[in-house]
């Protein structure tokens, strides 16, 4: 074997080895395009589900919030004298408590 026959072969063996690192480069890139593209729809999904949720949590907490209306306003008008009652002391506690930081 010769210098030019080594030399061919060298050239050959690099080219080969090129295709091959261009292979796997392109294969590499296909498969992290499927994976960038899965994981953009699970995060669709995920973010569908906790809207869904989150809408469902926020119509149970405005239900339960008109209830203690509801039922508070009842309360307050079957005992008003109660009601002023402690109104006026839940008043009188956050004045007090307001006021101790003036001193």
């Amino acid at each position: 074997m010769n210098h030019h026959d080594a030399e061919h072969r060298a050239k050959r063996a690099a080219a080969h080895a090129q295709h091959i690192a261009h292979s796997a480069i392109d294969d590499a890139k296909l498969r992290l395009a499927k994976l960038r593209e899965e994981a953009k729809h699970r995060g669709e999904a995920f973010l569908r589900e906790a809207r869904f949720r989150g809408n469902d949590l926020l119509r149970e907490a405005q239900g339960q919030g008109r209830k203690v209306v509801r039922t508070s306003s009842e309360w307050i008008a079957e005992n008003p004298i109660q009601a002023v009652g402690i109104a006026f002391v839940a008043g009188a506690v956050v004045a007090g408590l307001l006021g101790r930081g003036e001193d």
